[in-house]
């Protein structure tokens, strides 16, 4: 008798159907981006696509003398996967606005798991080392700010938690 009352006590807590399932968490859509802009992209990037936020953003830890690098960032749920300089230009400009010296590009493509680092035209590595408007232009310290910037164009491959270098192509 006891084991029956207990059954039926047990029955009454059990749902007559089971519950909904719980939702899952918003789904990483990855799309292709242009960072251009100073400051901070939620973004889908690496396989499998994961939430990730890219930032362009002025490095006052790494100062050259008299230049500011610019450095793309990315971090993918916390973890850093990206950290490139893409541009640079003096600490203290002249005017406001686009201050770069050389500038790349940095472009995602729609899967996240390549990004492209294409000179600006306007701004390119040989028109920074072709520089005569300038006395600096002949400074070891622009010199080596101009050398880091260009030295990072090319394609990175999303491999093993990180963007790396893809000489492949």
């Amino acid at each position: 008798m006891l084991g029956r009352a207990l059954l039926l006590a047990l029955a009454s807590c059990v749902p007559e159907r089971p519950p909904a399932p719980i939702a899952p968490a918003a789904e990483c859509t990855p799309s292709a981006a242009t960072i251009v802009e100073v400051g901070c992209t939620d973004l889908c990037l690496g396989a499998p696509p994961r939430r990730a936020v890219a930032c362009l953003k002025d490095d006052f830890g790494d100062v050259k003398g008299l230049w500011l690098p610019r450095k793309l960032t990315a971090h993918l749920e916390g973890v850093e996967a990206l950290s490139i300089p893409v541009a640079f230009g003096p600490v203290d400009p002249p005017m406001a606005g686009d201050f770069s010296i050389v500038r790349l590009e940095p472009r995602f493509d729609a899967k996240g798991t390549h990004l492209v680092l294409m000179e600006d035209p306007k701004k390119s590595c040989a028109l920074a080392r072709a520089s005569t408007d300038h006395d600096y232009a002949k400074e070891a310290d622009y010199r080596r700010a101009v050398d880091e910037v260009c030295a990072a164009r090319g394609r990175r491959v999303y491999r093993d938690g990180k963007f790396v270098r893809d000489d492949g192509l």
